[in-house]
């Protein structure tokens, strides 16, 4: 089992009027760029990486749409991000930061996509699924669904600071801490014994 750090805030470029990336109802307001979605990401059950105009990870044109719409914008870090959220699986431990201080992140386990998606079930976690309408942000697009470890109902925190630097990447496999991460997902009731 993989453990995944995955930032659930960052700039969108999807909220300018005007722009040929422009999505309408897109949060937050424009001019400014910066949202965090970590509430929508523990309140509805997943975990997300941005740049969602590369449209489903799944299609062997995802690079090319990504370059033809960012641009300049979408750097070989950001391509990695995306090459590798894809390989999330079902049982793969879920890190986002908790953002109330250093190191402390709240911890999941990415389970089968609720929702329907091509290919063979279960051999992934990811699906690529936004509904502005109803919330579901475009920024959202490419997620997984996690079961956020809970206390009295309410998604836990933990400090865990052998992630180290690891705290401050977009996204990555997460190597340091691992045993820990692994036992506090069992203390948690995410994992089996």
């Amino acid at each position: 089992m993989n453990v995944w750090f995955i930032r659930c805030n960052g700039k969108t470029g999807h909220n300018q009027p005007g722009t040929t990336r422009f999505m309408p109802g897109e949060p937050p307001r424009f001019p400014d760029r910066d949202f965090n979605y970590r509430e929508e990401c523990l309140k509805k059950g997943f975990a997300r990486v941005g740049w969602p105009a590369a449209g489903d990870l799944r299609d062997a044109q995802w690079r090319t749409r990504a370059t033809k719409v960012y641009g300049a914008m979408m750097k070989p870090h950001h391509i990695r991000f995306l090459e590798h959220f894809v390989d999330i699986m079902p049982g793969d431990l879920v890190l986002v930061p908790s953002y109330a201080k250093r190191y402390e992140v709240h911890l999941g386990v990415a389970v089968p996509a609720m929702r329907p998606q091509p290919g063979t079930p279960g051999t992934t976690a990811y699906y690529y699924y936004f509904e502005i309408e109803t919330g579901d942000w475009y920024e959202n697009a490419h997620r997984i669904d996690v079961e956020w470890a809970k206390r009295d109902g309410r998604p836990r925190s933990f400090d865990i600071p052998e992630i180290g630097g690891t705290w401050i990447r977009g996204f990555g496999q997460v190597k340091a801490g691992h045993k820990r991460i692994v036992s506090l997902a069992r203390t948690s009731g995410l994992l089996a014994d």
